[in-house]
């Protein structure tokens, strides 16, 4: 692969574009990208960072049931030339279109019944030599984002002249949103961080355990643990955010039918953006809000949404 490929590769070329509900809102759009979206970028840093450093890509594996394994089974079928192994361990089955993606890629799957399994699945393959990347306790993650969505989103918000009173993003592991403001901040941006929690989604309706209160937003990763990125990545963030579910599936259906339709993560956090944000920033301030994921990852809370709200049926 040439340095020009991998360079474009590295640099999601994602739109920033004004939601058409209230131009102080902008939308930067991850999910219209390389699919599978934000994922694919911070795989292919990883993997391509471990190359760098002369150490072997295959066989490598990770826990993952959705995009996680999708983006590194991804990112190591272009990097080795679709000759690197890679394997994933799921608690209960992933979904279809996960697994075929994966297998297509040269990945496969281990189902397993509970995170005691799935943690005897990990050690085993770390006694096997295998790279285990762990989106769920690797800074790199955060520097991964720092280096390919900050450089892009900084082009886009040159390009229009603005500097964003903020920047609101999905909190799942925080890379994204700590790793894309830090570049930006770099940069000289001033601009506020607030995160929002997805730890609730339609198809989950309850946050998940918080073992250590003081954190308040715990991060995603299995229900008995703390997501070890996200203690990390909190500290660039200066607000975390919560929203109910019901005002996420409503900003869900809303821009699915006035634009491009979007993820659960993307759909929470348009509902901070318009709900608990906008109406405090200053006048003629402007934020930016990142949506992740496409929608074709999210065909679950897509169907439920549906049945929430009957009026636009398959339209959503």
């Amino acid at each position: 692969m040439t340095a020009d490929k991998l360079t474009e590769l590295l640099s999601p070329n994602a739109p920033l574009f004004r939601h058409p509900d209230d131009d102080r809102v902008l939308v930067y759009h991850l999910g219209l990208g390389h699919f599978p979206a934000h994922k694919f970028y911070s795989a292919l840093f990883l993997i391509q960072a471990r190359l760098d450093a002369g150490l072997s890509i295959s066989p490598c594996g990770d826990r993952s049931s959705g995009s996680w394994a999708m983006g590194l089974a991804h990112a190591c079928h272009v990097l080795s030339n679709g000759t690197a192994s890679t394997r994933f361990v799921s608690v209960g089955s992933p979904a279809a279109f996960v697994q075929d993606f994966v297998e297509k890629h040269g990945g496969n799957y281990d189902v397993v019944e509970s995170n005691v399994a799935r943690k005897a699945w990990t050690e085993e393959r770390e006694l096997e030599g295998y790279y285990l990347p762990d989106q769920h306790d690797n800074e790199q993650v955060i520097t991964a984002f720092e280096e390919t969505v900050a450089p892009d989103l900084h082009k886009k918000l040159k390009q229009v002249g603005l500097r964003p009173w903020g920047i609101i993003g999905p909190v799942g592991t925080g890379g994204l949103l700590a790793g894309t403001v830090r570049g930006l901040r770099r940069r000289g941006y001033k601009t506020r961080a607030i995160g929002v929690n997805v730890d609730s989604s339609i198809q989950h309706i309850g946050p998940r355990p918080t073992t250590l209160p003081w954190l308040k937003c715990r991060g995603v990763g299995a229900v008995d643990e703390i997501c070890g990125t996200f203690r990390v990545a909190r500290l660039d963030m200066d607000e975390l955010r919560w929203t109910s579910p019901f005002n996420a599936a409503e900003r869900l259906v809303q821009f699915q039918k006035r634009s491009h339709g979007c993820g659960m993560s993307g759909a929470l956090t348009l509902a901070v953006a318009f709900d608990q944000v906008v109406p405090r920033i200053p006048k003629g301030a402007s934020v930016v809000a990142i949506l992740p994921d496409s929608p074709d990852l999210y065909t679950k809370e897509h169907d439920l949404v549906g049945r929430l709200f009957p009026e636009v049926g398959s339209n959503v």
